[in-house]
């Protein structure tokens, strides 16, 4: 009987954001017959935990930060002997591509939760980040790139062009299961969404500021939660906007929102390929962001603004989307099958 290929993937928790929900649905997906799927967190807590396949052997490793998991991340590497190893975050790529050094025979296959050239401006000891990133990641056995833009980025920093897979996100067909399922905020004019943690990385005081200058009748729904939501909640009331925006928290199932919406606005100062974003075109809702969006910049579907008078302006333009045949904004290269495809063929090549 052929053994299973034995990967394991890290993550830092269960918290809800794109990253996260994108390695679950990788993980969920993968032939349980042909490999040994493991998941290692750094920290068990989170509200995407329920998401995950109960087939799945998980590691808790009980840490709240990297430092503290260095030697736990260690000893599970050496006690599980994994074939693979996959991470997307840039903290746990960098240690793992540092480990490597000294571990020639681990393969790893690192993913850009977001665009590094842009993702470095934000973190602090960014030199720190941006030197390693430089340095290390050409090392990675398989570098991960969920769009164009970061597979240029990935060969302007030396990485060897066989060693690149371009493999989108990860997203279901939403329009046939949500179609009927929707939540828009009461009243008439224009119904926004935005989505997100409530982090300096989504730019919500930006999104803010427009709100307070635009001249339409709109009104925006806030999905998430975070450190910021008190100041964001203090922006918005010294802006004057409180009947203008909502914060919602964080939501288990934000396709009803984003159903019953007439566009989804991204003011982010990074990102690699928002998933909320594909998920938002493929229920049929337009999308409109600032240019700092990673990926969406490639998609016919997504429109993209200067900030500004631009921006401003394109929220003032849009229109009332509360049709109940909406059709798709998202092609087939985002379909779950079509993408595991891409990452079965990947996993393959160790």
């Amino acid at each position: 009987m052929k053994s299973k290929k034995k990967i394991l993937f890290f993550l830092p928790s269960f918290a809800g954001g794109g990253a996260e929900k994108v390695t679950i649905t990788f993980i969920n997906n993968i032939p349980l017959e042909e490999y040994e799927v493991h998941l290692a967190v750094l920290n068990g807590k989170g509200k995407l935990k329920k998401l995950l396949n109960k087939n799945i052997i998980y590691h808790n490793l009980n840490t709240i930060r990297l430092r503290y998991s260095i030697f736990k991340i260690i000893f599970k590497i050496l006690f599980l002997r994994p074939k693979i190893i996959f991470s997307t975050f840039i903290n746990i790529n960098i240690f793992l591509l540092f480990l490597k050094i000294f571990l020639p025979k681990m393969r790893l296959m690192i993913r850009a939760e977001s665009v590094p050239s842009t993702h470095f401006a934000f973190l602090p000891y960014r030199s720190f980040y941006k030197f390693c990133y430089e340095k290390l990641y050409k090392s990675s056995d398989i570098l991960i790139a969920s769009c164009n833009i970061i597979k240029k980025e990935f060969i302007e920093n030396g990485a060897k062009l066989e060693n690149i897979q371009l493999v989108p996100n990860p997203v279901e067909d939403l329009i046939n299961l949500n179609d009927n399922d929707k939540k828009r905020h009461p009243g008439t004019g224009i119904r926004i969404v935005a989505a997100g943690r409530l982090t300096n990385q989504k730019g919500y005081d930006y999104l803010l500021e427009v709100l307070s200058k635009v001249e339409t009748e709109i009104h925006c729904t806030i999905l998430g939660e975070g450190e910021l939501e008190g100041e964001l909640k203090n922006l918005a009331k010294d802006l004057n906007i409180l009947e203008r925006v909502k914060f919602e928290g964080y939501v288990d199932n934000p396709y009803p929102y984003l159903n019953g919406a007439d566009a989804l606005v991204i003011t982010s100062n990074f990102e690699g390929l928002p998933n909320i974003a594909l998920e938002s075109l493929s229920l049929g809702t337009p999308v409109i962001s600032t240019p700092n969006c990673g990926g969406l910049i490639e998609l016919k579907n997504a429109k993209i603004f200067q900030k500004g008078e631009p921006f401003i302006n394109a929220i003032n333009n849009i229109k009332i989307n509360i049709n109940s045949n909406k059709t798709t904004l998202l092609d087939d290269r985002f379909n779950v099958n079509n993408v595991m495809n891409k990452f079965i063929l990947t996993l393959n090549k160790f």
